[in-house]
């Protein structure tokens, strides 16, 4: 990894989130909001496998690699896979996966040890990102993990405000049962853009 870049990110980052509570928060919320979240729900409910959909440049696998004992990731488009698996070469807790997060996902969770949080963030987002022909595949991921996973893990679902039932996105409602069908008894709740289920 190329440290220089990654001070540079992470002084970035912070401007980002000065610059945000600033102006009194609100959309877009900056990548050190969303990683201090993750932080924060995985030391509280003990999750030691961090699964992201939609790796895109890397950055919250960088931030949070740190603090969990497996990080896997997965990333439809090759070009950003490709840019990736070169940033991250050498680091042994994180596996990088390329294909549909809808399809590799079965897989990744072969991978997982104890407790996982899933950050679900495969969605379009235009031009240099994946899933053009199919803009949100979250209904289907949310199905690989309730085929396949217990009822313990934490999901966190980022920019909540797309799921609006347009563009080929689920409505929030409909978002919800499809998680419920996961644990019928998850704490479901909105946060700075993002849609968290954790157990209660």
């Amino acid at each position: 990894m190329n440290f220089a870049k990654h001070y540079y990110r992470k002084a970035r980052h912070y401007l980002a989130y000065i610059r945000w509570r600033r102006r009194g928060g609100g959309i877009p919320v900056p990548g050190l909001v969303k990683q201090r979240r993750i932080l924060k729900l995985a030391k509280q409910y003990h999750c030691s496998t961090f699964v992201e959909t939609g790796t895109f440049h890397g950055e919250m696998v960088e931030s949070v690699y740190k603090h969990f004992q497996r990080v896997l990731s997965v990333e439809l488009l090759e070009s950003l896979f490709e840019e990736n698996k070169a940033r991250f070469r050498g680091i042994r807790n994180i596996s990088l996966f390329h294909g549909k997060s809808e399809q590799v996902l079965p897989e990744m969770i072969r991978h997982i040890q104890g407790q996982a949080l899933f950050w679900l963030d495969a969605h379009y987002s235009g031009p240099g990102t994946g899933g053009k022909d199919n803009h949100c595949p979250i209904l289907l991921e949310l199905d690989a993990i309730r085929q396949a996973r217990e009822r313990k893990d934490c999901l966190v679902v980022d920019d909540a405000r797309c799921f609006d039932g347009t563009d080929g996105y689920p409505s929030r409602d409909f978002l919800e049962k499809a998680i419920r069908k996961i644990n019928p008894s998850y704490k479901i709740y909105l946060e700075n853009d993002a849609l968290i289920a954790v157990p209660s």
